[in-house]
Order: C-alpha cells, then structure tokens, then sequence
C-alpha cells in the first residue's frame, strides 16, 4: 500500500512547525489511510511523537502505530468516547480481528505524547501530557512477534497452498482515521524513531 503525499490528506505548510494530517479509512483499508511510515530497523527501538487531535466521534481517531499491514497491527490513539469523553485507546490487530485489551483511558484536552518501546518480542505503549514529566504506560505487553514475516505467511507449507505472503517488515508510524467523512485533522509536532541502546550484558 502506498499513497503518494498531496495536500488533500498530508500537509507541512498548512500549521508551520507540524505535520498534519487529514483523517482517511481505517488501518485495515488497502488504499485511501493516511498513513506515514518508517521502517523499524533495530530489534530494539523507541518511537514516539506529540499529537494535537479533537476527535467528536469514536469514528475519529489518530495516533502512533507499529504497523505490519492491513490486517496486522497495533495501534495506541486518541478517540472519543461518549462516556468519558476524550480517551487513549489501545487497539491489536490480529490477522483481521480487532480488539482493545484494556480499558480507555481520560485525557484532557491539549497535546498529548505517545511512545512505543520495543524490546525484542515485546513492545508497551506509554503516554504523557505535552508538559508532564513521566510517561504512564497504558495496555498489556505487546508481543510484536506477531508483526513479523513469519507471522503474515498463512497457508500450508507442506501443500504448497499459501492465502497471505510476509515480506515487508514492520513499521512505526502515524495514522488518523475518520470514519464519518467529516475529514478530521491531526497534527503531530514532532515525532522521533531511535535504536534503544543495549544493556549492558548484550553490549558485553
């Protein structure tokens, strides 16, 4: 999947200073996501970013992802709910079926930081107000395993009869949604991919 930048979904000039995005499809869409992504190149990394989003609906959402493909990811945004209003959500993706494995999470509004952290076969999703000090982490461990080539490879190796081909990697990135036509935007400040040092006892 790719979708060539243009301003009616990506734009650099529109706020200065910020990325913003204009909300497409969903992560399990095959065209029309707006969607920017790296490829992860270490076992071990952090990815994070400061995002400004007022979604209106639970259809809105925007945020960071650790991203395999349609039907593989994982995702931490911010959405609305209609009980708590603005909220951090956790959502998995599993060979195409959607699930939140732990409660939202109230945030109030202004910018909000997110981070993942990948260490080997697991990763965690953490947060933090833009002027705060400390990163809460927020849902379970991540097995990022399953954002793998061999993970995405489905069929019977032993007939020869495959249904889905791995071969792309993973990715981190940004992404917004927004399932009500309305076109919400998201703009993101600042986002950082690094290689997380080895402990000492891997460095030795």
């Amino acid at each position: 999947m790719r979708r060539h930048p243009d301003a009616s979904w990506l734009d650099l000039s529109e706020r200065p200073s910020h990325l913003r995005l204009r909300a497409g499809q969903s992560l399990g869409s095959t065209h029309g996501q707006s969607l920017v992504a790296r490829r992860q190149q270490a076992r071990d990394f952090e990815f994070s970013a400061r995002l400004e989003a007022a979604p209106r609906s639970p259809l809105q959402m925007a945020g960071i992802v650790h991203y395999y493909n349609s039907t593989l990811w994982h995702y931490l945004h911010l959405t609305w709910d209609e009980k708590l209003g603005r909220v951090l959500r956790v959502g998995l993706c599993a060979h195409g079926r959607y699930f939140e494995p732990a409660p939202p999470v109230a945030v109030r509004p202004g910018p909000v930081d997110l981070r993942l952290t990948v260490l080997g076969a697991q990763g965690a999703f953490s947060w933090r107000g833009a002027r705060a000090a400390g990163w809460r982490r927020t849902g379970p461990d991540l097995d990022v395993t399953r954002l793998s080539d061999e993970s995405a490879t489905l069929g019977d190796p032993s007939t020869g009869h495959f249904t889905a081909w791995g071969f792309t990697g993973a990715f981190a990135g940004l992404c917004a949604q927004d399932l009500t036509g309305a076109g919400m935007t998201a703009d993101f400040a600042w986002a950082e991919y690094r290689h997380t040092p080895p402990s000492d006892d891997e460095a030795g």
